[in-house]
């Protein structure tokens, strides 16, 4: 479990997988989550059309790292918070 009041941040380059997954390595060294909220990006949420399998079994598509997650038994919960992104 992380110790209260621990906090992880680091920049990367891009927003992806790689980064994604690297973050979590470094996170789960205190104990795996039971959830992560993240933001609807294709990194966590994948946005292709399900596959006939995945029809067949009623499942949506998943990111790598989403079913990287799903194996760990952690659950993603996308946020459904804006980009903060001025329009006008």
């Amino acid at each position: 479990m992380m110790p209260p009041g621990k906090v992880y941040g680091r920049f990367y380059e891009y927003e992806g997988t790689l980064p994604a997954m690297d973050s979590f390595r470094r996170v789960r060294k205190y104990g795996i989550p039971m959830s992560l909220y993240m933001d609807k990006h294709t990194t966590y949420k994948a946005t292709g059309e399900p596959s006939i399998e995945e029809q067949l079994n009623g499942t949506e598509p998943m990111s790598e790292f989403g079913r990287a997650l799903k194996e760990l038994g952690v659950e993603l919960n996308p946020c459904a918070f804006t980009t903060g992104k001025r329009e006008g």
